[in-house]
């Protein structure tokens, strides 16, 4: 507890906690009640680059937590002679460690693209995937204009590319393979108004948004918000905290609808009018479909290697991180397990099942106050200011969507979809998707 610090909300404010293992986030999702552990599936990651000790780093994380390293030809990496390769990638790496924390018996193809095939990188790795049948279930923490140009809303990427993608999202749902997408790290706008990232707009993805998740000392589900946060600073005498409670938005999941795809068939009938509609306009697709952990401040415990202080050697070290970038490999680990639960038949385009679920135990709905209406959750972290030697104090309050401007409620919304996996959701992933 930050017990030297102002109480908020009434009592005293917990720090927040160290990095989650991979165990503890098997076991509050229920994946510790089952014997799944991927084997059978193979589960390909789409990145635009790599670390120069990738294969090294998850294999030191796994050994230091008690889980499996990659076995001989388990992990497989696709690095073109064009790849940006550096010490200290620490995005493809938390995907490669978070895809193996939840199915570690799963084959892994981790595939770099630099836009010299398609002019696009995610549209090259993707296609390479999709061409060769490398996986049964994708997961991409990028899309199309991350880099060099920065986020692109979705109305700014090129038709053509758009295009050219739709093609390589329907030849994998052909071929019987699930992607993912994260649905972004931006919130919303607290105007209202949204930013859609693409590919991860599109309806041929599940769309991966993030939550607040508070794991018990046994590993046991606790609660989750939707990954919204505000955040107030701590004052120079260490006395109040400089804001108004709650402060202001700091970070979260992003979500909304779309100005470019309409109404998927498989919203239909679930996403509130209210959401998926611009100004008075027909209903649009709708972002996020699922979410699992993305906060920062209850991230993952991430293990990477980065360039030591005097520049000579690598230096090893693990730390807690988080994301969107968090929650789309997790799932995509996830839909791996439900693929084995199902018998090895690939689930494929999984958006019309995750939805005919909606409702059921296979999901925890996730809301701002999941301990009640009038519940406020909220952490202290210490936090460095970029480029400076400062490290101040700040409290965090979770589960900010308005602040955001996107709603989270019960049912389906806008930070969380339909909610967060539960023990059931692999089983009853893999019958409704031989249902359908």
């Amino acid at each position: 507890m930050a017990a030297d610090f102002p109480k908020a909300y009434g009592r005293t404010i917990p720090w927040e906690p160290c990095g989650y293992t991979p165990a503890q986030i098997r076991s509050a999702y229920g994946i510790g009640k089952t014997a799944l552990t991927g084997k059978g599936v193979k589960i390909a990651i789409v990145s635009l680059l790599a670390s120069s000790t990738l294969r090294a780093d998850v294999n030191t994380y796994a050994t230091n937590h008690g889980e499996k390293p990659f076995a001989s030809g388990q992990l497989t990496l696709r690095l073109p002679a064009d790849a940006s390769i550096y010490l200290g990638d620490d995005e493809g790496t938390m995907d490669l460690e978070a895809v193996h924390a939840i199915a570690p018996d799963a084959a892994v193809v981790f595939d770099v693209g630099t836009g010299s095939v398609t002019g696009d990188g995610v549209l090259d790795a993707l296609t390479d995937i999709v061409d060769h049948r490398l996986a049964d279930v994708v997961t991409s923490s990028y899309y199309q204009g991350t880099l060099p140009g920065g986020e692109e809303p979705e109305e700014q990427v090129s038709p053509a590319v758009i295009q050219a993608t739709e093609q390589s999202l329907q030849q994998a749902a052909v071929e019987g393979i699930s992607v993912n997408f994260t649905s972004g790290d931006s919130g919303g706008l607290p105007d209202g108004t949204r930013q859609l990232n693409y590919p991860g707009s599109s309806p041929w993805v599940t769309s991966v948004g993030g939550t607040s998740l508070a794991i018990g000392v046994k590993g046991e589900y606790a609660w989750e918000t939707g990954w919204e946060t505000d955040a107030s600073p701590l004052s120079a005498d260490g006395t109040s905290w400089t804001k108004p409670l709650p402060g202001e938005f700091s970070g979260g999941a992003g979500g909304g609808a779309s100005t470019v795809f309409p109404q998927p068939f498989f919203q239909r009938h679930v996403v509130p009018t209210a959401l998926s509609t611009l100004a008075g306009g027909k209903p649009m697709r709708t972002i996020p479909d699922i979410a699992a952990l993305a906060d920062f401040h209850t991230g993952f415990l991430i293990g990477v290697s980065y360039p030591a202080a005097d520049g000579e050697a690598a230096e090893y070290r693990e730390s807690s991180s988080g994301g969107t970038s968090l929650a789309c490999p997790l799932i995509a680990g996830m839909e791996a397990l439900a693929n084995q639960a199902a018998g090895g038949e690939p689930l494929g385009f999984a958006n019309p099942a995750l939805y005919a679920l909606q409702g059921t135990k296979a999901y925890h709905d996730v809301t701002d106050h999941p301990r009640g209406a009038h519940s406020m959750e909220a952490v202290a972290a210490k936090v460095a200011i970029p480029r400076s030697q400062q490290v101040i104090t700040k409290l965090f309050t979770l589960g900010q969507a308005a602040d955001a401007g996107l709603v989270s409620g019960a049912g389906y919304d806008t930070v969380t979809g339909v909610g967060s996996p539960t023990g059931n959701f692999f089983d009853a992933l893999g019958d409704t998707a031989d249902r359908e």
